[in-house]
């Protein structure tokens, strides 16, 4: 519990950290070694040196690569290659994206917690494309998305859902 915990909230304090003290151009990096390796972290890096990368995942022996720019697919391959080493890759699909990866999980870090806010999970959704935010309740769901919006996340960006929290 303690370790979701902190993973859960060091990302955003390091998030608040650099928005307080204006550095929000550093780049993003995996903020500590408790969620270092996570696939988030390893999509934040790669977008870092592939402009506009959104993300990859796997559809049987097809790998996805979303990119906000598609001509940079030979790059993103390159990017990922020490990640298939040992798969099969029948072949590799691209599809367009939106948003790149950097953009959804900076938006990702601003979806705050809050006893109040009803919010039970968010992802920075790389088969979407989108910040994905659940919330316990369908009548959170327009207040919810104004509060997003407010803090600067667009519109199109977001994706709510009612997931209810299931007591342990």
């Amino acid at each position: 519990m303690l370790r979701n915990w902190v993973n859960h909230m060091v990302p955003r304090l390091a998030f608040a950290t650099t928005v307080c003290f204006g550095a929000m151009a550093a780049p993003l990096v995996a903020q500590d070694t408790l969620v270092a390796g996570m696939p988030d972290d390893r999509f934040a890096t790669i977008a870092q040196t592939v402009p506009g990368f959104a993300g990859w995942w796997w559809e049987g022996t097809t790998l996805i690569l979303m990119l906000v720019d598609t001509a940079q697919r030979d790059a993103a391959v390159a990017a990922i290659a020490a990640d298939m080493r040992g798969r099969y890759v029948r072949r590799v699909q691209v599809r367009k994206a939106d948003f790149d990866f950097i953009q959804l999980r900076r938006w990702m870090l601003l979806v705050p917690f809050f006893a109040d806010s009803q919010i039970t999970a968010v992802d920075a959704d790389e088969v979407r494309n989108r910040v994905v935010v659940s919330v316990a309740d369908s009548a959170y769901l327009a207040p919810t998305r104004k509060r997003l919006v407010a803090l600067g996340i667009p519109t199109d960006a977001l994706v709510l859902q009612v997931m209810r929290v299931i007591p342990q």
